[in-house]
């Protein structure tokens, strides 16, 4: 089984943010066979489990329990936001969420500071990189 340290995040304030919960179960199937002796059988058990055309039925399975919560922040993420009124031309614009690593590396491209670097300066980046990556 394969496990990944989460840790539960405390935020405070009233702002919605996107938050992703990881959930587990397992998961146990029996594969009979006829053998001489109990390692005998596993050793079969093991050679049927690592063929590709092996199919097998499940015959027990826990129920998936939550493990961990944590707030859910990629890289970068874009979502189309809906026209904010009946009156514009655009289907929607296009609002991009990006991390502190990312904004890190911008900041070093554009030879400023983290903290010299604005939403405009992030917005005029990505847009002069997709212009140059497109053309």
């Amino acid at each position: 089984m394969v496990t990944i340290a989460h840790t539960r995040v405390k935020t405070t304030g009233d702002a919605i943010r996107n938050y992703i919960s990881y959930f587990q179960s397992v998961t146990t199937i029996g594969i009979i066979n006829r053998a001489r002796t109990a390692k005998e059988a596993e050793t079969k058990a093991r050679s049927k489990l690592s063929r590709s055309d092996f199919m097998c039925g499940v015959l027990g399975q826990t129920p998936f329990e939550p493990y961990a919560t944590e707030e859910w922040k990629p890289e970068a993420a874009a979502v189309i936001m809906p026209p904010q009124n009946d009156t514009d031309d655009l289907e929607g614009s296009l609002r991009l969420d990006i991390n502190d690593d990312i904004r890190s590396k911008i900041a070093l491209k554009m030879k400023k500071s983290v903290e010299e670097l604005t939403d405009n300066d992030c917005v005029e980046f990505v847009r002069s990189s997709l212009s140059s990556s497109l053309s």
